[in-house]
């Protein structure tokens, strides 16, 4: 018998512990270290539990992280997301047009709205839709797109406080991409000792915009 992660729970390893997104209730959680254990060795498929280990993935069903799967066609997987450290990130255009950057204004202040008034999980969902009704805008190729939109976005800096605001900024920013017909892709990732999360911006791999530049020192847990 298999098991599966149930609803919108998303997970990841960091530092030596299982850490795992309830996307739903927006939150972030960790298990206890026998549940740790037990659930490393599920997903790893690292030979026999023990009784313990068991009576763990016991008490993780009953709390509703984890269902049977009987056919077994869903692998129990952690998010599988690279950073492309190498190539650094997409470089901003320095020039952009006044009318962009009210575009990235308007993008950021709607996202700092929506995260306020709805549910994390119908924002990332409204992200997809969106993808969909702008689908066939581009006329530029993607990575001039998105270098025209973190020129825009940094010059924003100024009237947005920034910290504390990646979420919303890089929500922001693919929504922006978007109406011009990109699609790129938003990282949430964690670290701990401390315990930390942080979000940006890749484009195929590449950082396309982190207003810290801390992406590579977060583990992915969720690609929206």
């Amino acid at each position: 018998m298999g098991y599966r992660l149930s609803g919108h729970l998303h997970f990841c390893i960091s530092g030596g512990k299982v850490i795992f997104l309830d996307a739903a209730a927006d939150r972030y959680f960790a298990l206890p270290a026998k549940a740790d254990t037990a659930f490393q060795r599920l997903f790893l498929k690292a030979g026999p539990m023990t009784p313990s280990e068991r009576a763990a993935l016991g008490l993780m069903e009953d709390l509703g992280y984890l269902k049977e799967d009987l056919e077994g066609t869903e692998a129990l997987s952690p998010c599988l997301c690279e950073v492309d450290i190498a190539h650094g990130p997409v470089r901003e255009k320095a020039q952009v047009s006044f009318q962009l950057v009210l575009l990235a204004l308007f993008y950021q202040l709607l996202t700092s709205v929506l995260l306020k008034t709805r549910s994390f999980l119908a924002v990332t969902n409204m992200l997809r839709r969106v993808e969909v009704q702008h689908a066939a805008r581009r006329g530029r190729c993607a990575t001039e797109i998105i270098s025209a939109v973190a020129g825009a976005f940094h010059k924003t800096r100024f009237l947005l406080r920034s910290s504390d605001r990646c979420l919303t900024r890089s929500i922001g920013f693919a929504l922006c991409c978007c109406r011009l017909g990109v699609r790129p892709a938003v990282v949430l990732g964690v670290r701990t000792n401390p315990f930390a999360a942080h979000c940006w911006v890749q484009l195929e791999g590449q950082v396309a915009y982190d207003d810290v530049g801390q992406a590579e020192r977060f583990t992915p847990i969720m690609v929206i």
